[in-house]
């Protein structure tokens, strides 16, 4: 961007992590790895629930039922449900302070630049959109380090752990289903995470070029109104918004 910033485009059609940690600590580094862990380990737990509850129901000869429910009721609380709210719970922690703490610091760093700027920034991008753009970067950073993103690597816990315990309980059977899984639901995840991707960043560079042009015909308003070229301007708004909402 300007001074301080990166001398690329605000956002690219795939942002790098290199970009979303551009102002990182080495805290604001651990913090991530840790909720990444943390949610990693819950899912994990979590696809052992399963086979922990099936031991646990599994009474000996001469146990009570009351002794049963002990031992299920001791087994939930102490060995699955505490152990698995810690890491929920500062695993959500972590990730909230890492997207707050890049997204203030992104913001510090584009009002520093505004004041400074880098004559270069221009030869690689639109004044006009410098709004928009930064307006793009927050929206970006605030999906990649938000919670749900995080979770996603719960949801990647869950499955290792329940393939690990597939494998070691009947591995023909999980060896089948795992690979029709990688044959079937792999691809067609890829490919609409692809699809979503490159039509998410068509729809903010259209967007962008609409409220560029917007931009530039407020800010010489004059001009357009003392040679009559609003009715024009218009049209060729228009025509950028028509773009943007196909």
């Amino acid at each position: 961007m300007c001074h301080g910033l990166p001398r690329t485009k605000v956002a690219r059609d795939r942002p790098s992590i290199a970009d979303l940690y551009y102002f990182a600590t080495t805290t604001d580094i651990a913090v991530s790895v840790y909720a990444a862990l943390a949610y990693a380990a819950a899912g994990a737990a979590q696809a052992q629930l399963s086979m922990i509850l099936s031991h646990s129901l599994a009474a000996e000869p001469g146990d009570s039922l009351a002794d049963a429910g002990r031992q299920i009721f001791f087994t939930l609380s102490m060995g699955v449900g505490i152990p698995f709210i810690v890491l929920h719970s500062s695993a959500s922690i972590a990730a909230l302070y890492v997207r707050h703490h890049m997204m203030a610091r992104w913001k510090v760093g584009y009002l520093r630049a505004t004041l400074r700027q880098d004559i270069g920034w221009y030869d690689v991008n639109s004044p006009q959109e410098l709004a928009s753009r930064m307006g793009e970067s927050m929206l970006l950073i605030d999906k990649a380090l938000s919670v749900p993103t995080f979770q996603g690597l719960f949801v990647l816990g869950t499955c290792f752990g329940a393939i690990v315990t597939a494998f070691t309980n009947n591995a023909r059977l999980a060896g089948a289903l795992f690979g029709v899984i990688m044959c079937t639901v792999v691809p067609g995840s890829i490919l609409l995470a692809t699809t979503l991707g490159t039509r998410t960043s068509r729809l903010a560079d259209a967007y962008a070029d609409a409220g560029g042009y917007c931009t530039e015909v407020l800010g010489s308003v004059k001009t357009v109104a003392a040679l009559g070229l609003e009715r024009m301007a218009l049209r060729r708004y228009d025509d950028k918004l028509a773009v943007a909402m196909r």
